[in-house]
């Protein structure tokens, strides 16, 4: 498998992360197409805010997966 390798000036670096935000209790919350797809929205224009690249994406009723990477200086309690 070959990896995509970023570079900067002292290092090279290749960060992917897989976040799963889950609804509180598991309740159904996001039971309407439209309701996931404006979250997809949302998740989008914040990723430049953010510093980080969205990979893919994926929402269920009651969670919602997030695959990103990001530099080594990437805060990650912020983003998440």
């Amino acid at each position: 498998m070959k990896y995509k390798l970023n570079r900067s000036a002292h290092s090279v670096y290749s960060l992917h992360y897989h976040l799963v935000v889950v609804i509180k209790y598991r309740r159904k919350a996001l039971y309407d197409e439209a309701i996931r797809e404006r979250l997809k929205q949302i998740i989008w224009s914040l990723s430049d805010e953010l510093g980080i690249e969205i990979l893919a994406q994926e929402p269920a009723e009651d969670h919602h997966h997030i695959l990103f990477t990001a530099t080594p200086t990437t805060n990650l309690s912020t983003v998440v």
